[in-house]
């Protein structure tokens, strides 16, 4: 089995500050997508089935603590794949102490939480000290207040070859959007480049009929040679 670092299960397009970011993708969703559970309990048995235990995160363009299948997700991740690193990012604006020990116990070993202003930002500060888990936290304001997102929402022009980086996509972090798409990276937000549908595969089927194209993919990536036009013009690494 390919030797997956982390799988991104991105359980909706939703978020409850997208009509904010006006930057990020999620702001733009005209349908909802949601993640059907039976994909997810199905990626997480076929890891299982095979001895692999990569990270597992539920997040990408969206929200994933407005998910009421959240805890039941990572209780069955953590069942089944014991030694896996259990990922959130979230916006953290419906976390506090008693919901963070609630979904460690359930769980989750990383916290990865942006926060939106100084007061935020010293409330998640003064958390993450009262935790055990590791705990990341992003500045997403600017010194006048204004939000500080990636610009995702634009396409720039390409990279000059001498000022390209490797990557380790889509193998260092498979992205599996809510429609069962699997995608090449949370940098390509239009799904230009997809290796399956698992709407209509199971994962082991796709793992089988796909390892080559992904791994090929990836040694491109690694060796600066991007196989995809969105490649050419991402100046981030995965």
């Amino acid at each position: 089995m390919i030797d997956i670092g982390r799988i991104t299960l991105m359980l909706s397009n939703q978020c409850p500050n997208a009509r904010s970011h006006r930057k990020c993708p999620a702001h733009v969703a005209e349908t909802i997508e949601v993640l059907p559970a039976r994909i997810v309990r199905d990626v997480i048995d076929t890891l299982a089935a095979n001895g692999h235990q990569p990270a597992i995160a539920w997040h990408c363009y969206n929200e994933p603590l407005i998910d009421p299948r959240l805890f039941a997700f990572i209780e069955f991740a953590r069942l089944r794949l014991p030694e896996s690193p259990i990922v959130l990012w979230s916006s953290a604006i419906y976390l506090d102490d008693g919901l963070a020990a609630e979904l460690e116990a359930a769980g989750v070993t990383h916290w990865y939480l942006t926060s939106y202003s100084a007061a935020e930002h010293a409330r998640l500060t003064a958390m993450a000290t009262r935790h055990k888990t590791a705990w990341r936290i992003f500045t997403g304001y600017l010194d006048d207040g204004q939000l500080r997102l990636d610009d995702r929402m634009t396409i720039g022009p390409p990279i000059p070859p001498e000022e390209r980086q490797p990557c380790n996509a889509p193998i260092g972090d498979l992205t599996i959007w809510p429609t069962g798409e699997v995608g090449l990276c949370c940098f390509d937000w239009q799904r230009t480049a997809i290796f399956g549908d698992l709407r209509t595969t199971s994962f082991a089927d796709f793992l089988a009929s796909q390892e080559e194209c992904l791994r090929s993919t990836q040694a491109k990536l690694r060796a600066k040679e991007p196989p995809f036009d969105i490649c050419r013009q991402c100046r981030h690494r995965r």
